[in-house]
């Protein structure tokens, strides 16, 4: 496990920023509460000694404190075949270093910064299919979040129309960016643009990039272009285990 704790508590810091809801114990960390069902990084637990093994006792413990804060919890365990189907998540780390600049694209294709949050969440809703309706709120949520941590919006334009997006968060205390909401619109793929489109926007970044996925596309990109497995892992309700 080369880096999943680290990237786990990169993680975290990106959602401590925006629920301020995080909670230290004396045998856990990385916990995040909220009154709701939420799930994934919103109710997390991980021991503080880096194993990702519970003991029965433990599952009580932490679905009891859970439970105090009107929730539901889940833990991280190693990735297991047999959970895969009960997991909420079934997930990969991977990482890269800051590269050194890269030339703009040309002809063709044009990369570009921007802070059009409306622009980018309808291209968003367009990529992922999302419903009618999910980009003015998604709107909202990214000009609230660039109010509280470092937050960079490129789209990739090929022969004039927008073709390709991805982001990246960076809170104070973070060491690398995390990159998200990554998506290439329907009738410009296969054709290569997401990897220009990364490759030179963290170029510029003048810094390292994580990334989680549980798409298998996105993984086979990622270690395309030579990011780094920081290893699998599952996302599991604690239900599922007591």
């Amino acid at each position: 496990m080369s880096k999943i704790f680290e990237l786990l508590t990169e993680e975290f810091y990106l959602w401590e920023s925006l629920t301020a809801s995080s909670v230290e114990s004396d045998n856990y960390n990385l916990i995040a509460t909220s009154p709701s069902d939420d799930v994934g990084f919103l109710n997390i637990a991980i021991k503080k000694n880096s194993q990702l093994e519970y003991t029965s006792n433990e599952l009580k413990e932490l679905k009891d404190f859970f439970s105090g804060k009107e929730t539901k919890g889940n833990i991280v365990i190693e990735y297991l075949e047999s959970r895969r189907d009960s997991a909420i998540e079934n997930s990969e780390y991977f990482f890269k270093g800051a590269t050194e600049a890269l030339d703009a694209p040309s002809g063709d294709i044009e990369v570009l910064e921007t802070t059009d949050y409306l622009m980018f969440s309808e291209c968003i809703q367009c990529g992922f299919e999302y419903p009618e309706g999910f980009a003015s709120g998604f709107a909202k949520k990214m000009e609230s979040i660039s109010s509280k941590m470092e937050c960079r919006f490129f789209l990739l334009k090929y022969k004039g129309e927008v073709a390709s997006i991805t982001s990246f968060f960076k809170t104070s205390r973070n060491n690398y960016y995390c990159m998200m909401n990554t998506s290439t619109m329907h009738k410009f793929r296969k054709k290569g643009l997401s990897e220009i489109l990364i490759s030179y926007s963290h170029s510029i970044l003048n810094g390292a990039v994580f990334a989680r996925t549980n798409n298998p596309h996105m993984a086979n990109l990622l270690r395309k272009m030579n990011y780094s497995e920081g290893d699998r892992f599952q996302i599991v309700p604690i239900d599922s285990l007591t």
